[in-house]
Formats: C-alpha cells, sequence, structure tokens
C-alpha cells in the first residue's frame, strides 16, 4: 500500500497550471491504467501517470487542469470510499482520490478514485512524448448516477 509521503512525492512532479490540455486516460489494459497529461496533446505529452493492479476506477475520461483541486493526488479514507461505492472490496489496495470542480455543475468539487497496487509519475521525454490513445470507455453511452461516474471497468467484476 502506498502512503501520504509517497503520494506527495509524486505529485511534486506534477506541474500545477502548466498542463493547458488537461489530464485523459490513456489506456486500460490488463489492470493498468495509463493516463496521460499535456500543454498541447495534439502534438504531445507531458506527463504519464501509471497505476498497476488496478481493481476500480471511476475517472472521467478527460478532466481540465482548472478542475484539480490540490494535491493532484490523495490518499482516500476507507470510509469515504465505502460510502459512496458500498459493494466494492479494496482488499490490501490503496485508494487514490482526485476531487475536481466543475464535472457536473460549476461550484461543486467531486471525488473520484482509482483503487490500485502502486502508482507511478513520469515525466515524458523524447519518444515517450509521442503516444496514440488506446482507451475505448466500456460505457460510452452511460450517464451520471446521483452526480458520479460509473465505475467504468465492470469487466473485472466476477
Amino acid at each position: 500500500m502506498f502512503s501520504t509521503t509517497d503520494l506527495d512525492k509524486l505529485n511534486e512532479k506534477i506541474p500545477h497550471n502548466y498542463l493547458w490540455d488537461g489530464f485523459w486516460i490513456d489506456s486500460f489494459k490488463r489492470k493498468t491504467l495509463n493516463i496521460s497529461a499535456s500543454f498541447d496533446k495534439i502534438y504531445y505529452r507531458d506527463i504519464m501517470i501509471v497505476y498497476k493492479g488496478v481493481s476500480f476506477f471511476n475517472l472521467p475520461y478527460e478532466w481540465r487542469d482548472t478542475m484539480i483541486k490540490l494535491p493532484f493526488m490523495q490518499m482516500a479514507a476507507k470510509e469515504k470510499f465505502f460510502r459512496q461505492f458500498p459493494k466494492e472490496t479494496i482488499e490490501n489496495k490503496s485508494i487514490i482520490e482526485w476531487q475536481l470542480e466543475g464535472c457536473n455543475s460549476v461550484q461543486t468539487i467531486e471525488s473520484f478514485y482509482v483503487v490500485c497496487d502502486k502508482v507511478f509519475v513520469f515525466q515524458c521525454e523524447g519518444e515517450e512524448r509521442k503516444y496514440e490513445m488506446t482507451y475505448q470507455d466500456p460505457l460510452p453511452k452511460e450517464t451520471y448516477i446521483e452526480n458520479r461516474f460509473l465505475n467504468r471497468i465492470p469487466f473485472l467484476k466476477k
């Protein structure tokens, strides 16, 4: 499991108020979730956040840098997570929380989660900056339920 100190060190690698094009889900394969971030995603990506051993996430497909309540990623309290998702199990995984403003309403802050084993943050250089988006939302026609995004990986459930 990750600690708050570990997450603080990762958050320091992500520039704030620089990633004009924001963050987006780049890919999700074999329980690895890749989030990319860029100043100008038409040409390159600046940052890649990699979550390993993912068993749950409900992040939006993309979000802006300006929507994030700092710090970028926070350790979520189990109680808070289970109030929103009482049927989920987390085993020995970490619950990483993103607090985003204005997803459903301009003045609200909503919590989004990734339940995972490990998190890595990379600054992309050279060939890494190029990318091909391979993620396809498994629930593209679904909408918000009670102002929260649906679990976007129900196919991992037994």
